[in-house]
């Protein structure tokens, strides 16, 4: 895979900050209308007991479009439900099971009698429809564990797997790339002056920054605190810090107001960064970013400071 290619493929994140009240809604939303599919699979399955002549609308090609779930489905433009791989899936299995009751259902309008394999075969159908459901349910309450609730990036509890994989395509196909730790500076001043509640806000707003100055293939974490931990591909050291140069001038350049604070709020971060090398495991690299980031800390902050080696 060439570069070009790999630009093109994004890597997994957090699909932008969504809380864990986002993430809630959007499973309490996939409850609601799978509990309306469900009625609808109970006189579906009732009308092919007892051979009782279809719905026009159940003989349609394009029936999983029409019912209550596949309009829902069709009109997701959550990313919430977009990123998860299974959601695919699901629309998958969905139509395959409105195919089968449009086969069945023909059978009865034709005159054929069903048998027990037949309605066999569209318990089947239906169970592997509530079983995709099922994985798109789990992969969403991951979601929940492997976000920070805060900011909607990714935590530490899977930082390192997600890394560890990234370090392996990278010293697979000979690619550089940097990570850097970003730490807010005074951000203990911030909570002393504005009050918690404040300094969490001042938190999304900077993890909005720095999204918005990421690529779609970059690795946002929120490392704990107020630090962040940020990998990027395919990226050399000069590249990185240009990236974190104008991240910083950004924030420092740009107040931004906040409701309940006394004037605009200043952001001003100090990053440290390191090439990555994979004659270091994972956890030494990030060290020589951690060490990079105490040094633009102890020469002054809102500085971007690199790895020396030493």
């Amino acid at each position: 895979m060439n570069k070009k290619q790999r630009r093109d493929t994004p890597l997994p994140y957090a699909p932008g900050p969504a809380s864990q009240a986002q993430v809630l809604d959007a499973l309490g939303e996939l409850h609601t209308v799978m509990t309306h599919h469900v009625d609808w699979l109970k006189m579906r399955h009732n009308a092919l007991l007892n051979a009782l002549l279809p719905d026009e609308a159940d003989l349609s090609a394009d029936a999983h479009h029409h019912c209550r779930f596949g309009h829902w489905y069709d009109n997701q433009t959550s990313p919430l439900f977009h990123e998860c791989d299974n959601f695919v899936e699901v629309g998958r299995s969905h139509k395959d099971m409105h195919d089968r009751v449009r086969q069945l259902f023909g059978r009865l309008v034709d005159g054929d009698h069903l048998d027990t394999e037949d309605l066999l075969s569209f318990m089947e159908q239906a169970m592997n429809f509530h079983e995709s459901i099922r994985h798109l349910q789990y992969e969403m309450w991951t979601l929940l564990i492997d976000t920070d609730p805060l900011t909607g990036l990714y935590n530490r509890r899977t930082m390192l797997q997600r890394l560890g994989t990234e370090a392996s395509r990278c010293e697979r196909n000979g690619d550089n790339w940097c990570v850097a730790m970003i730490d807010i500076d005074h951000f203990k001043d911030v909570n002393d002056r504005l009050g918690h509640a404040l300094g969490d806000r001042v938190l999304q707003h900077t993890t909005r920054v720095l999204m918005d100055f990421t690529r779609p293939y970059d690795q946002l974490y929120r490392y704990g605190g107020e630090e962040f931990l940020l990998c990027m591909p395919d990226t050399g050291l000069e590249a990185a810090c240009l990236v974190l140069q104008r991240l910083r001038e950004h924030l420092s350049n740009n107040p931004f107001t906040l409701n309940g604070a006394d004037g605009p709020v200043m952001v001003q971060i100090s990053c440290g960064v390191t090439l990555c090398s994979g004659e270091h495991p994972l956890e030494v690299n990030i060290e020589h970013a951690d060490q990079a980031l105490y040094m633009a800390k102890h020469s002054g902050r809102d500085k971007v400071a690199v790895w020396s080696g030493a």
